[in-house]
C-alpha cells in the first residue's frame, strides 16, 4: 500500500523514507517494487522514463535496507507485481540473490498448477546462479520451457 503515498509527488514522502521507517521499527522483510513487471504508463516514452526512474528507485531502496546501520539488522527485500520465472534474470543481476520474489500468478498461474509453476520459478534460479540462460536451460527443463512460451522472457 505505500504506492498510495509515495507515488504521488503532492505528498511529499518518498519510498526511501517509508524504507528507513520500516527498518529503525524493525520489520523483516519490506516490498520495494521490482523495477520490471506492473508499471503505469500510457505514452510510450512517459512510460520508458517512468520504468527507468522505478528501477533507480528499487535499487536505491534495496541498497538502503542492507547499510550497515550500527547494528540494526537488515531488511530482507520483497519483490512482486506481475513476476513470472522470466524476470528472475533481471532480478538477481540487479538487486543480487538477497531478494524475496513473490511470483503469485508466475507460480500459480501455470498451466499444469502450482506444483509444476514453482519448479519452473527454481529452473530460473537455478540457471540464473549457474550463469545459464533461460533458453538454453529450458531445453532439459520442460517446466521452465513452459513458462517462458507463456510468459516471454
Amino acid at each position: 500500500m505505500h504506492a498510495a503515498m509515495t507515488r504521488n509527488p503532492s505528498h511529499g514522502i518518498r519510498m526511501i523514507v517509508l524504507a528507513d521507517f520500516a527498518r529503525l521499527i524493525g520489520v523483516d522483510s519490506l516490498h520495494i517494487g521490482t523495477g520490471i513487471g506492473k508499471l503505469e504508463g500510457s505514452i510510450k516514452d512517459i512510460k520508458e522514463l517512468t520504468e527507468e526512474l522505478e528501477k533507480e528507485k528499487v535499487k536505491e531502496t534495496h541498497l538502503r535496507l542492507k547499510q550497515d546501520w550500527y547494528g540494526k539488522n537488515p531488511v530482507m527485500a520483497v519483490c512482486s507485481g506481475g513476476l513470472h520465472p522470466g524476470h528472475v534474470p533481471y532480478l538477481i543481476k540487479h538487486l543480487g540473490k538477497d531478494i524475496i520474489i513473490q511470483a503469485g500468478g508466475g507460480i500459480h498461474g501455470f498451466p499444469s498448477g502450482t506444483k509444476y509453476g514453482a519448479r519452473a520459478m527454481r529452473q530460473a534460479i537455478q540457471a540464473t546462479l549457474e550463469g545459464k540462460g533461460l533458453r538454453e536451460y529450458s531445453r532439459k527443463h520442460f517446466e521452465l520451457a513452459t513458462a517462458l512460451k507463456l510468459w516471454g522472457k
